[in-house]
């Protein structure tokens, strides 16, 4: 039986001042294949009307501060899921992410699962139709799903405030001697805002130059939606 057979992901966005990407982001997240998530944004105070967006988007929103670390620990004493994934507000999930991770967290005893990324310029098609070929070239990030209990105890064990970048926290798990996998599932980062083709198969929810946002039928399912 599946260690994780009634498990929720925690998909914590923290955005600030982040408008021309969030929509996108928060919209691949939506997405994803699979359907057991929440989504927590907790939005450092934008002034830029991304909060409007979240507000929109998210089953959960906070606004939290000063600095990204605040918002992640934040995002993860939130987290109702048995995975947590810290998410920027310029990164676009492919449909798979989540469900490629489940699988890996189901099948193999490790506690963070890392993704390759790849950037792309505004309005850049080159990274989409590169992404079948550049297999055998990819190099994975540090991870960016954790098993929310590692964190949790990672963050009593450290002396300090441990660091909950996607870099520190993979560090920090390693080290302590946890261990990581990888999926294929790409992750993309949109520094600015851009166009995600309706062509590519890993973008499905994208038709004519225009992303479907309808919160009721996005994933079948309305958690209560909690502000503060």
């Amino acid at each position: 039986m599946s260690r994780y057979s009634n498990w929720l992901v925690s998909l914590v966005v923290t955005p600030r001042d982040s408008a021309a990407t969030l929509e996108h982001c928060l919209t691949s997240l939506h997405h994803q294949t699979y359907l057991d998530t929440e989504i927590i944004v907790v939005d450092n105070f934008s002034r830029d009307g991304g909060a409007a967006v979240s507000r929109r988007l998210a089953d959960r929103f906070i606004s939290a501060g000063p600095d990204q670390q605040e918002q992640r620990r934040r995002g993860l004493a939130l987290a109702r899921g048995n995975v947590v994934a810290f998410v920027d507000a310029d990164a676009y999930y492919s449909a798979e992410v989540v469900a490629q991770a489940r699988r890996a967290f189901d099948s193999q005893a490790i506690d963070a699962v890392a993704a390759p990324e790849h950037t792309a310029a505004a309005g850049s098609l080159a990274p989409l139709r590169r992404l079948a070929s550049r297999r055998r070239r990819r190099r994975h990030s540090p991870a960016q799903l954790f098993r929310t209990d590692a964190l949790r105890r990672l963050a009593v064990s450290e002396p300090t405030r441990p660091n909950l970048d996607n870099t520190g926290a993979t560090t920090s798990l390693l080290a302590s001697g946890y261990r990581m996998g990888t999926i294929r599932a790409p992750i993309l980062r949109f520094h600015t805002a851009a166009t995600v083709p309706s062509d590519n198969p890993r973008f499905p929810h994208v038709a004519n130059g225009s992303i479907h946002t309808e919160r009721s039928s996005i994933r079948g399912k309305n958690l209560p939606k909690t502000t503060t």
